[in-house]
């Protein structure tokens, strides 16, 4: 990378070739569709290319990529105004806990409703996958307490959908 920002264009082919195929197993898995990770892949390395000089490298290449996609698989919801397909299955842990049955999918817009706790966790538990556990610790809160966020806030977003949904 540090090539790359001294201006070696060999070292772009370099990094996409050594990271291209993980980041589009990523992009796979989040947007469900080939022709979706296509678009999202480029516009991963576009941004990868135009934020060069802003990387810092004290963290691996692939994490920075990793973080990008994260954001572009959001971009891409956002801008196409589409429903984000939440992870497959439910972890047996915690399925038996869980109160609040899962929507079948997100809408993205109406996550910015949400107080931004709450916010992040919906992002962490179906975008990012992350336990309730890891959600918990994140948010210095008990692992009771996100499945009653989460489970709140899903019941908020449906609230907000249906009432979209009639104004149609």
């Amino acid at each position: 990378m540090s090539r790359y920002m001294s201006g070696d264009s060999s070292a772009f082919e370099e990094i996409y070739g050594r990271h291209s195929r993980r980041v589009y197993s990523f992009l796979l898995k989040k947007l469900g569709r080939r022709q979706e990770a296509d678009e999202v892949l480029q516009t991963v390395f576009l941004k990868l290319h135009q934020s060069r000089a802003q990387y810092d490298p004290q963290y691996p290449v692939l994490q920075w990529l990793f973080v990008i996609s994260k954001t572009a698989v959001v971009d891409f919801y956002r801008k196409a105004s589409r429903q984000v397909p939440i992870a497959n299955g439910v972890n047996i842990e915690h399925a038996e806990k869980i109160t609040e049955p899962l929507p079948q999918s997100l809408d993205l817009s109406a996550l910015d409703e949400l107080h931004p706790d709450h916010r992040k966790a919906v992002e962490w538990r179906y975008l990012d996958d992350l336990e309730y556990k890891e959600i918990a610790r994140r948010l210095g809160k008990t692992q009771e307490n996100i499945r009653q966020i989460i489970s709140r806030a899903i019941r908020k977003i449906r609230r907000s959908v249906q009432g979209k949904e009639s104004e149609v």
